[in-house]
């Protein structure tokens, strides 16, 4: 009997357990419609115009499109197109403008697939300390945006019609698929990171609008650093200096210029830099050595002239 009652107790609390793993099992039951959200792809920080207390916030979306088949479809292709949107809106926290900007929306704001921040370069140290902590807060943001600064307002940036596709989206594929050397990258986690650790110097890659000669609008133009101190813009690197100090920290990566060689010029391509940087104790001094390799294939031999005799 005794026997019985152990073996209908397990049997029920195996079927118990088993009622539960099916009530856990099914993966969608958060799920939510990719038609009921405005996925940001860029996000710019300006200081307001009329209240220096408050910031303006740009954000920008994909317009989400029915397609022919009665499916849904999502794309960034130039303002021309209507396919994205840029909103704005002034107050005194982040939380605060996406709040007032969701009004004027009629889907879900999601920072959640978020590709790029800009921030304006004119920012004070305590609003940019303040937005750089609630941006890393703020739930479901996706601290893996690319960062930028830029000498222009961040809502130029985020609306210029230059480019073939999204401004954000320009940016992010940059960050992808563009030469490591004049332009470095950034992203919020890492710029976070950086400026809680002691001895280390924040830094952002530039962004700004330039006129574009072929289709007469503005457009995007990425080159240089900026270097922040207590968390506001302290001076700039040119992208040539950019480049000079990718080189000596070894992350130049598929780069390709033109460099002299006797009397002609040398094309290289996928040039590629590694450092090794070491200390040593010299009596009461301490010197710093960096051992710089620098990899590369040769594209094209200078031409030499030879005269005929």
């Amino acid at each position: 009997m005794e026997t019985n009652m152990k073996f209908l107790t397990s049997r029920w609390i195996t079927l118990f357990v088993s009622i539960c793993l099916l009530l856990l099992l099914p993966g969608c039951w958060d799920y939510e419609s990719i038609s009921t959200r405005a996925s940001l792809i860029g996000l710019g920080i300006d200081p307001a115009d009329d209240d220096p207390q408050k910031v303006r916030v740009t954000i920008q979306y994909p317009i989400i499109k029915p397609e022919e088949s009665g499916g849904m479809s999502s794309s960034s292709a130039s303002s021309s197109t209507g396919e994205y949107q840029s909103l704005s809106a002034e107050a005194y926290s982040v939380s605060e403008a996406i709040k007032h900007l969701q009004l004027r929306v009629d889907h879900q704001i999601d920072p959640a697939q978020l590709q790029a921040i800009v921030f304006n370069r004119t920012l004070p140290s305590e609003m940019m300390d303040s937005v750089v902590g609630q941006l890393i807060r703020l739930p479901k943001m996706n601290r893996l945006a690319y960062v930028f600064s830029t000498p222009d307002s961040a809502k130029d940036v985020l609306t210029v019609t230059g480019t073939n596709t999204a401004p954000m989206d320009f940016l992010d594929k940059s960050m992808t698929y563009r030469q490591r050397g004049f332009i470095l990258r950034r992203q919020l986690w890492e710029y976070w990171r950086d400026t809680a650790q002691v001895g280390v110097v924040p830094i952002l890659p530039t962004v700004q609008c330039v006129s574009s000669e072929d289709k007469g609008e503005d457009t995007l133009l990425l080159g240089g650093t900026e270097v922040y101190l207590h968390n506001q813009a302290a001076f700039s690197l040119s992208p040539q200096e950019t480049f000079y100090t990718q080189l000596m920290d070894g992350k130049v990566r598929g780069m390709a210029f033109d460099v002299p060689l006797g009397d002609g010029i040398a094309s290289l391509t996928d040039v590629r830099s590694n450092s090794t940087l070491r200390c040593f104790d010299q009596g009461k001094n301490v010197v710093l050595v960096d051992r710089v390799s620098i990899r590369a294939t040769l594209g094209k031999l200078p031409v030499v002239s030879r005269q005929v005799v």
